[in-house]
């Protein structure tokens, strides 16, 4: 990296092994994270706020009725971003009576135990309005799949929404309620964070949070009433 000149480095580090953050360290070469953390190395993290964006999905769900929930997400271990939403779903529906809230992790290379999970979960509450939150849009594309397999429609049978704003939200159905994540301003704060590190190498590391946009579409429309 020095060879190039490289003076500092913004990394996405999903599915990325923490060793390969040693080599950087080692240079000095000031880093930002994009949204996820790092265990055991201290560096400057820009991205989505996690936690609230669960609450307004959360919250956008139960308002319209829906009293049974299935919050999906990929194996959690260690991963801030996956923790961080499982939280902000947990403590919203705490704060709500009449409600059944129940949560999975599936790996995405998993569709059997994906199909399980959704099918366990429509036979529990059958009768009731249940809805679907997935923690991510990868997730989210392998749930429509298991749904429309099992000829559930969202915005009919069942409710849907999800983090992420996919290219085909809108035209996935009757098109699928999602979190939009604010990439413009993570990316400019990520920018600032290098140029401010490069002037400040000594300041402490900081942790920089955006709120998303929810884009509600008919997926997590009120359905009519199974009561």
């Amino acid at each position: 990296l020095s060879s190039y000149q490289v003076e500092g480095i913004i990394v996405n580090a999903a599915n990325m092994q923490e060793t390969a953050f040693d080599c950087i360290q080692h240079a000095s070469i000031p880093l930002t994270l994009i949204d996820r953390k790092v265990s055991n190395y201290d560096y400057d993290v820009v991205g989505l706020d996690n936690f609230q964006g669960s609450v307004d999905i959360t919250e956008h769900l139960i308002d319209n009725h829906y009293r049974s929930l299935l919050f999906i997400s990929e194996p959690i271990a260690q991963v801030n971003t996956r923790k961080e939403r499982l939280e902000g779903y947990l403590n919203t529906v705490s704060q709500h009576q009449n409600l059944t809230a129940e949560h999975a992790e599936v790996a995405l290379d998993n569709p059997e135990l994906l199909q399980k999970t959704i099918s366990e979960f429509v036979t529990r509450h059958a009768g009731h309005s249940s809805a679907i939150i997935t923690a991510n849009g990868a997730l989210m594309l392998l749930v429509t799949k298991v749904l429309h397999a099992m000829k559930l429609v969202w915005g009919k049978d069942i409710g849907l929404a999800s983090f992420d704003e996919m290219n085909w939200s809108s035209i996935a159905g009757c098109g699928i309620t999602t979190l939009q994540q604010p990439t413009h301003q993570i990316g400019y704060s990520a920018f600032q964070n290098i140029l401010t590190r490069l002037k400040h190498s000594e300041n402490p590391a900081q942790e920089t949070r955006f709120e998303g946009r929810l884009i509600v579409r008919p997926s997590s429309h009120a359905l009519p009433s199974k009561e």
